[in-house]
C-alpha cells in the first residue's frame, strides 16, 4: 500500500522542520513556503493531507485552501494557527477543515489530527461536478459564477461573470452576437454587438488571451 501523501506549507523554517521530523518516517512528505508555492506542489503531488499555516506571505492558508477547494473537495485540510478563538474556520463550509491546531504543536497532536484526517478519506468522499479547470491557473466555479486565478478570485463585474457563465455552458460550441446578448442583457433590440464587443474587450483583459476567440461574423467560443 502506498504511502500516505501529505503536503506542509509553512513559512517558519523552525516549525516546519519539526513537522517533517514528526512525519517523515511513516509518510510521504513535501513541504511549500508560502500559499503560492503550495498550490504549486498541490498540483504536483496531489497530497492526501495539507498542514498548513495561515499566515504566510505572497498567499495566505486560508486564500490558497480556497483555490484548492474548487479543484478538489477530498484532500483533507488541517490547519496551523498562534492564535485561539478561531472556531469559526471549522464552520467555513468551503474550506472543509478536519482540524486547527494551535501552535506550538504536539507530536501526539499532530498524529490525533492525521488520524482523524484518514477516518475521513476512508468513509467519505465528495464527488463535484461543478468545477472547470480551465487550464493549470484558471478554474470556473459553475455553482458561484465565480473564475479562480491561482488561488485568488478575478474580479468581474455581473456582466462580465454572465457572459463567461454562457460560453462555458455552452463549450465547445460557438455562441451567436445575438444568443450571448439575449443572456447577459435579456434585450437584443437595445444592446447592439458594439457595446458586447466593448464589454468583451474588457473582459479578455482579465483572462488568459486564448480563452474565448472570436468566430468573425458569427460569435464567441470558448477555445481551451
Amino acid at each position: 500500500m502506498p504511502k500516505l501523501k501529505i503536503l506542509v506549507v509553512e513559512d517558519d523554517i523552525v516549525n516546519l522542520e519539526i513537522i517533517v521530523q514528526f512525519l517523515g518516517e511513516q509518510y510521504e512528505v513535501k513541504v511549500a513556503f508560502d500559499g503560492e508555492n503550495g498550490i504549486k506542489i498541490y498540483k504536483e503531488f496531489k497530497p492526501d493531507i495539507i498542514i498548513t499555516d495561515l499566515d504566510m506571505p505572497v498567499l495566505n492558508g486560508i486564500d490558497m485552501l480556497k483555490y484548492i477547494r474548487v479543484l478538489d473537495k477530498n484532500v483533507k485540510a488541517i490547519v496551523l494557527t498562534s492564535h485561539d478563538g478561531v472556531d469559526y474556520l471549522l464552520k467555513a463550509t468551503e474550506l472543509k477543515l478536519t482540524k486547527y491546531l494551535l501552535k506550538p504543536i504536539s507530536k501526539i497532536d499532530l498524529f490525533d489530527s492525521i488520524s482523524l484526517a484518514l477516518d475521513e478519506i476512508q468513509r467519505f468522499k465528495v464527488i463535484d461536478t461543478n468545477i472547470l479547470n480551465v487550464n493549470e491557473k484558471y478554474a470556473w466555479d459553475f455553482q458561484n459564477n465565480i473564475l479562480w486565478c491561482a488561488g485568488v478570485e478575478v474580479r468581474l463585474t455581473p456582466k462580465e461573470k454572465k457572459i463567461l457563465e454562457y460560453l462555458f455552458r455552452n463549450r465547445p460550441n460557438i455562441v451567436s452576437y445575438e444568443d450571448l446578448i439575449e443572456f447577459v442583457w435579456n434585450d437584443y433590440d437595445f444592446v447592439n454587438k458594439k457595446a458586447l464587443k466593448t464589454m468583451m474587450s474588457g473582459l479578455r483583459k482579465k483572462i488568459p488571451q486564448d480563452l474565448i476567440c472570436n468566430i468573425y461574423g458569427v460569435g464567441y467560443k470558448v477555445c481551451t
